[in-house]
């Protein structure tokens, strides 16, 4: 399976794949891409296929907001703190605003 997906990739679309980094995994265990966690589950309705935020993203955000407002940038005005977080946040905002559960997450 994986070394037909790899032919068609490279002879017909010329494209290499990465084996260290690559992983071929049905939809319904998930994966992680870009900083999302996509997986399909059964909704209310039947069958959904969910995007969410994934741990390690939601780790790294906040372990840069705790960087931030840390002890050590004690002197760093706080007018600078705050356009930081603000920068930081609605980065974040930005790029996860169309996730499953982007208000919940």
């Amino acid at each position: 399976m994986e070394q037909t997906l790899s032919n068609f990739l490279s002879d017909d679309l010329r494209l290499n794949l990465s084996m260290e980094k690559t992983r071929v995994t049905h939809i319904d265990d998930g994966f992680d891409f870009l900083g999302f966690h996509v997986k399909r589950n059964m909704g209310q309705t039947g069958m959904k296929t969910k995007v969410l935020i994934s741990e390690k993203s939601l780790d790294k955000h906040l372990k840069k907001i705790q960087e931030t407002t840390s002890k050590d940038t004690h002197e760093d005005s706080v007018t600078t703190k705050f356009k930081a977080l603000n920068r930081i946040i609605a980065g974040w905002c930005r790029y996860f605003q169309y996730t499953s559960k982007a208000s919940t997450q």
